[in-house]
């Protein structure tokens, strides 16, 4: 990666941030509030709650869940699956411990994420960033979740 290119990421990235980041106490209430709605709790150990749905752009969906697989059976990754297979081959998902089925997109209908996406928590499990799969900055997104991931799993 050459200089300018390297600047151009290191400033897409940072434009990602702030669009994305430091997301409200009340945000995190609701999507806490939304899970126990939901039926199932967000364990103290996640630090990542990864959404696979089939709104928006289906080529990034696509793109998104080849890129989710690779993190599946990671205790510390929680999934909410409202995708519903028809477009996306969601069979991986199926019987994965730590996926979430909501068949009512309740996630979506509440507005806590339009699209597929992932919610990064804190320590306090907070919301800390939340990055949204869309069209216009797919690859910087799908480079910046495999990053955030990876060095979460790290740790």
């Amino acid at each position: 990666m050459n200089l300018l290119n390297k600047y151009r990421f290191g400033i897409g990235l940072m434009l990602l941030f702030l669009i994305s980041a430091c997301q409200s106490k009340t945000a995190s209430d609701e999507l806490f509030n939304y899970a126990k709605e939901q039926g199932f709790e967000i364990s103290p150990s996640t630090k990542a709650i990864v959404v696979l749905s089939n709104n928006g752009c289906i080529t990034c969906n696509r793109t998104f869940f080849n890129l989710s697989q690779d993190y599946l059976n990671q205790k510390e990754i929680q999934y909410i699956l409202t995708a519903n297979g028809g477009m996306l081959d969601i069979r991986p998902f199926l019987t994965a411990d730590n996926v979430i089925f909501d068949r009512e997109q309740m996630i979506h209908k509440k507005g806590l994420i339009k699209s597929s996406g992932v919610f990064f928590l804190n320590e306090q499990q907070n919301i800390d960033t939340l990055v949204n799969i869309e069209a216009k900055n797919i690859q910087l997104s799908l480079e910046y979740i495999s990053l955030r991931l990876n060095s979460l799993l790290k740790n």
